[in-house]
């Protein structure tokens, strides 16, 4: 049983204190330089780290602020959602032979901290299994091929002479907070624990002059800060690039109909005679009514498989046969 008294509560994790770590070799190099600005790493902890970064053109602080957003809200990581403790069977239940009552385990469960091994975020089950007197710690979790724990020295439950403890903790992967829901499904005898996925504890990004700012990230040690920070401004990068290709849909063809009572769009494709080329792309990009194929932009259509040009020139002349369309 892990009974390492080294160890300092930092925020509501058990972790050792950040002033051990040694320096990394990036500390102060150069992550990226160009016209766009210099990004500089000053430290880069297990933890904690910090970067500056000069020559960059304004907008800065809208930037900084969605940046910290992103880092406080967005991380994705693995936490215990889920324990079933042996001899156990209401959150308010006692524990036999511990002093802490059901609640106070699972809250302590809420602060183990877990790092994904094999760079995925796969959902696992681990096993604690202690014996009294003494305590319970994460030490005491069973190793995984999938995770491991990060703070050894967590107190999880004291127990009394004699005392044994069993519990199998269910791990899932997420992003940012998920509250205790008893309503999902839970595994046999499991009671729902809050679940802090988000490895960033703390973050700070300001403009120290015009043109130069300082981000700062503090983690719980499931990730490391540079990572939690590259990762969080990936995702603004991607979200940008998605906003930044839209676009205005294209012209359709109803803006040449002669027609557009609902009897007349509500006409079946089977009733224009297509050819079985056009009609049978049509059918497979789920249009079935006239309206429909009215409606969507020319460029949907012409995204469709097997519709071409020549489709298009051969639904304009059907439609414009009955009178739908104008030529």
């Amino acid at each position: 049983m892990a009974r390492s008294e080294s160890a300092e509560l930092i925020g509501p994790f058990m972790l050792s204190p950040i002033a051990d770590e040694p320096p990394s070799d990036w500390e102060g190099r150069a992550l990226s330089e160009g016209p766009l600005g210099t990004v500089v790493v000053e430290r880069d902890g297990a933890r904690y780290g910090r970067v500056s970064a000069s020559g960059l053109s304004p907008p800065v602080a809208p930037i900084l602020a969605a940046i910290r957003r992103a880092l406080l809200r967005s991380g994705a990581g693995l936490a215990v959602t889920s324990a079933a403790i042996e001899g156990v069977r209401h959150e308010y239940d006692p524990v036999p032979g511990a002093a802490e009552d059901a609640l106070e385990v699972l809250m302590n469960l809420k602060r183990l901290v877990l790092r994904p091994l094999g760079g995925r975020l796969s959902p696992t089950e681990l096993t604690v299994k202690a014996s009294g007197p003494g305590f319970v710690s994460g030490g005491d979790v069973s190793a995984s091929a999938r995770c491991e724990v990060v703070n050894p020295g967590l107190r999880i439950a004291s127990l009394n002479p004699g005392a044994e403890f069993s519990a199998r903790l269910y791990v899932g992967a997420g992003r940012g907070y998920r509250a205790a829901d008893i309503y999902r499904p839970l595994p046999p005898g499991a009671l729902p624990v809050d679940a802090l996925f988000n490895p960033v504890m703390k973050a700070r990004a300001s403009e120290t002059v015009p043109g130069e700012a300082i981000v700062e990230v503090w983690t719980t040690g499931a990730q490391r800060p540079l990572a939690a920070l590259g990762a969080a401004c990936r995702r603004l990068a991607g979200l940008a690039g998605v906003l930044a290709g839209a676009k205005a849909p294209g012209p359709s063809l109803s803006m040449r109909a002669i027609r557009r009572d609902e009897p007349f769009k509500a006409m079946r494709l089977e009733e224009l005679r297509l050819s079985r080329r056009t009609f049978n792309a049509l059918k497979r990009g789920g249009v079935d009514l006239v309206g429909e194929a009215m409606d969507r932009p020319v460029e949907e259509l012409l995204a469709m498989r097997g519709f071409g040009e020549t489709a298009i020139a051969d639904l304009e002349d059907r439609l414009a046969s009955v009178g739908g369309l104008d030529r």
